[in-house]
């Protein structure tokens, strides 16, 4: 109380704040709005798992001058899967963004995609993607044009979804592309498990923009099959070859096996990125933070 005394939207509490991270929208949310600065330029959200939806609703009314004039926003919605949720931030109608960041899994429309694929000035995006929509949702074959400047690109989630972002956009300026993906093979032999396994990944990798100069990639292949291996991984490799402005290549196999390299491939990778400043190729077993390379 002693704090609502003290300021007023039209004269917040810290009137030259320009960062403010951590807010967290819950009870005692609507306390704490006085920090909300129409000077603020960086914003962090966190919805609480346990707040009422009403309390939700009157924080983000309370937070609309300030969501109107951040440059970059990061949101993470500890409740995001609950039935009925509605997103307690409606990211993709802030045109004015240069910076998104959205932690929790979201399931993108056709309709909201192409919202935020028209950002004339977003230059950073990260997104959890929990689905996306499949082609019986239609429209899904046209790109969405778009993501005119937009240069750093990180995505998490299904493979599928991922490979499926990536075909309706296009962004065609991308510099650097970070993915953390999951592949769930589960052929009826160890052979169409290994088969699934690098399709999915083969297809993620024509699917990347030629613009790319940097590119990371975690991708966990979950197997029915206790033995899995690789059998193919030059392939992989070779259709990566195609970028040849790559400067940073790191990929981490998360699989519980190891991962043989051709000394001819090696070769071809150093050919094939002169410029190249950082190549890592890791293995890593799901049941330890210790990699193979």
């Amino acid at each position: 109380m002693v704090l609502s005394q003290l300021s007023t939207p039209e004269k917040p509490l810290l009137p030259r704040l320009e960062r403010l991270t951590g807010f967290v929208i819950n009870e005692d949310g609507m306390c704490y709005t006085i920090l909300l600065s129409p000077t603020l330029r960086e914003l962090g959200l966190k919805v609480s798992d346990e707040v009422d939806a009403g309390i939700v609703r009157m924080v983000m009314q309370m937070s609309q001058r300030t969501l109107s004039t951040v440059l970059r926003l990061s949101i993470n919605d500890l409740n995001s899967f609950a039935a009925g949720r509605q997103p307690p931030v409606k990211f993709w109608m802030f045109s004015h963004l240069q910076a998104l960041e959205v932690a929790h899994g979201i399931s993108l429309s056709v309709n909201q995609l192409q919202a935020l694929a028209a950002f004339p000035n977003l230059r950073s995006l990260s997104l959890n993607l929990f689905r996306m929509p499949s082609k019986s949702d239609g429209n899904t074959s046209d790109t969405t044009v778009g993501f005119l400047q937009l240069h750093d690109l990180a995505l998490a989630g299904l493979l599928e979804d991922i490979i499926t972002f990536l075909e309706m956009t296009s962004p065609p300026v991308l510099d650097s592309i970070a993915i953390t993906s999951m592949v769930y093979c589960n052929g009826r032999s160890v052979l169409a498990s290994i088969f699934d396994a690098e399709d999915a990944i083969e297809s993620l990798y024509s699917t990347l923009p030629l613009s790319i100069q940097r590119f990371r990639h975690v991708v966990t292949i979950h197997s029915a099959h206790q033995v899995f291996q690789l059998l193919h991984p030059e392939k992989l490799f070779e259709l990566l070859c195609s970028f040849s402005g790559l400067l940073v290549l790191d990929i981490s196999f998360i699989m519980d096996s190891k991962l043989l390299l051709p000394d001819v491939l090696l070769y071809s990778l150093r050919d094939a990125w002169p410029d190249a400043r950082v190549i890592k190729i890791a293995v890593c077993s799901p049941y330890s933070t210790r990699p193979w390379y």
